[in-house]
């Protein structure tokens, strides 16, 4: 049986997905004047970023639908994440220009990630068990 939080979860994890989409590709297509605002924006990051925010819809989804298969896409979404944050430590030790708050912002959605994979794949394995 699932609990309002789980459901309040799911639908955070959607929303969180669908904004991740809708600001990347604004600044990736250059809408609203994104990019001028944006800074110092480092493009594989907003690439990184937009692939996450795929894979939260697809993550969310399956949370509100209560499919176990939401552990895949945060799993992957958190080594592309983890990857991303030790690309970024390169390109800041090669002297290439950056914002400091994109160090915080992927600090962030590391630690939100992780922490959505490690809750869901404790409530399905918790699940699992009582069915065995």
């Amino acid at each position: 049986m699932r609990t309002k939080i789980e459901k309040l979860a799911g639908i955070f994890l959607l929303i969180f997905g669908l904004i991740t989409v809708f600001m990347t590709s604004s600044i990736i297509l250059d809408l609203f004047g994104m990019r001028e605002r944006e800074g110092n924006y480092v493009l594989f990051v907003i690439w990184a970023n937009f692939a996450c925010g795929i894979l939260y819809i697809v993550a969310g989804v399956c949370f509100l639908l209560n499919k176990s298969f939401v552990t895949f896409p945060l799993a992957v979404a958190s080594i592309i994440l983890l990857i991303t944050m030790a690309e970024m430590f390169y390109h800041i030790k090669q002297g290439l220009p950056y914002e400091n708050k994109t160090i915080g912002a992927l600090t962030f959605r590391i630690v939100i990630t992780i922490s959505y994979l490690l809750w869901s794949m404790k409530i399905f394995k918790l699940r699992k068990s009582k069915f065995d």
